[in-house]
Parts: structure tokens; C-alpha cells; sequence
């Protein structure tokens, strides 16, 4: 299940009470289902942490940060199911990279 098409998404209004936010290990943030053993379950929202490159423009500094981003099914704490990864950018644009089902964090091919 998908919440709405990622652009509108407010981190504090969507926070329910059987949801977790989690910075994970590798800097990264996910809000979401976990199940007791802290592992990404059931639906959630995946932000790898944010990488700064680009050419230094003052007027547009937002346009240098960057992350990735996956919104759908985890199970066993990879993606599983249906799921959309962007790629995004501070200034606000989203590249669609995938959207489609998942098994075992690989993407599956189109028939």
C-alpha cells in the first residue's frame, strides 16, 4: 500500500502509534512497520542518508543535496512486495527509478 504519491507526505502528520521511526545503522532513516526484533516489516518509507555533490551554485544550494528514497512492503527487512524507489533531490524533484514488485530487495522484471 501506497500513501499518497510521496510529494505531499508529512513525516509528522502520517505518524501513527503502531508505527517506528528508525535511524539505522547505516544513516538512514525509515519510518514504518518493525516487527520485535527492530527488523523493517509490513509498510514503510526507506531515506538513504543525504549526499552532498554537484556544482556549488549560491542562489540554488538545495539542488546539491541528494538522497534515495523507497516507499512500499518490507519483509524480513528488505523490500518485498510492491514498492517505488525515487531518486530526489533538495530542490524537490523525484526521478521515478522504479516502481513494481519487489522479492527480496530485488526488483522484478515487467512482464
Amino acid at each position: 500500500m501506497i500513501l499518497g504519491n510521496g510529494d505531499d507526505l508529512d513525516w509528522v502528520d502520517w505518524c501513527w502509534s503502531y508505527t517506528e521511526s528508525a535511524k539505522m545503522s547505516d544513516g538512514s532513516f525509515y519510518k514504518g512497520y518493525l516487527n520485535r526484533f527492530g527488523k523493517r516489516t509490513g509498510t514503510g518509507i526507506w531515506r538513504s542518508p543525504i549526499t552532498i555533490f554537484g556544482a556549488y551554485d549560491p542562489q540554488n544550494i538545495k539542488s546539491m543535496f541528494h538522497w534515495t528514497e523507497y516507499e512500499g512492503v518490507w519483509k524480513n527487512d528488505l523490500p518485498n512486495g510492491y514498492g517505488v524507489l525515487r531518486s530526489c533531490c533538495g530542490d524537490g524533484t523525484k526521478r521515478l527509478d522504479y516502481e513494481g514488485v519487489w522479492v527480496d530487495g530485488n526488483q522484478q522484471e515487467r512482464q
